[in-house]
């Protein structure tokens, strides 16, 4: 699915995009609000960037968002539990409440230099 498809189907009130393979990703000129949609066990293709996306409360679990950056993004009560974030950025991101691991919660933080998550 390219991020056209994904802009339009979510408009159109659509919000489970699960499994899916999302292309097309590169420095869209407008901000996004995917609000609430669910990412769940999706891949997002390497070197996409998002810039001022909003995912407030989006389902990111199990999704493959290796090698992607998000600039000035939204993750505010999120799931990223058991996504892959090798060399994944979030760059100025606000990732308050967001879990990244089912075990343990962020505390509220606003990231405001480059920041990457690496597997060791």
């Amino acid at each position: 699915m390219n991020i056209v498809d994904l802009i339009r189907d979510y408009r159109q009130g659509q919000r489970n995009f699960s499994s899916e393979h999302l292309s097309g990703v590169t420095n869209i000129p407008l901000p996004l609000d995917l609000s609430g949609a669910d990412f769940s066990n999706s891949v997002v293709t390497s070197d996409s960037v998002f810039r001022g996306t909003k995912f407030t409360g989006c389902d990111f679990n199990g999704a493959d968002l290796d090698s992607v950056t998000f600039m000035d993004c939204d993750f505010t009560d999120c799931n990223l539990s058991f996504s892959s974030l090798v060399d994944t950025q979030f760059i100025n991101c606000n990732l308050s409440g967001t879990v990244l691991d089912p075990e343990a919660e962020v505390p509220p933080l606003r990231l405001r230099h480059p920041f990457t998550i690496e597997n060791a």
